[in-house]
């Protein structure tokens, strides 16, 4: 599908579950005029493939892979410095903010009960 498009420079594939390491791969390798990608929500895809992914892309300049569980924190830190080296923006963050998040909602609905025994 992607060998149809080589002027593409902007993509949203956010939260397409069903994309894989070789969407990713075919998105490098015959899109190279993308500029902005999300993707963003999408479990199957692995650090190796972002990684091949963004260094393959080289008019890349914005890069959203939010909530990807497949990322550790070396993968992160590669792509943190390749994105600063690049001036590429990278959206890596979610896991941590969804504990956060989870944790002060659970925090609140506490309060809120024992507001409600007063």
């Amino acid at each position: 599908m992607f060998q149809k498009l080589p002027v593409l420079e902007s993509l949203n594939l956010s939260g397409c579950s069903h994309l894989t390491d070789r969407t990713v791969r075919a998105l490098g390798k015959h899109c190279p005029r993308l500029t902005q990608v999300n993707l963003n929500h999408i479990p199957n895809i692995s650090q190796e493939a972002a990684l091949q992914f963004i260094f393959s892309a080289q008019n890349l300049d914005h890069l959203d892979i939010f909530d990807n569980p497949n990322i550790t924190e070396e993968g992160r830190q590669i792509l943190r410095e390749y994105g600063e080296q690049r001036n590429v923006t990278i959206i890596l963050s979610g896991l941590e903010l969804q504990q956060d998040v989870s944790k002060t909602a659970s925090m609140i609905l506490s309060l809120a009960s024992v507001g409600k025994c007063w």
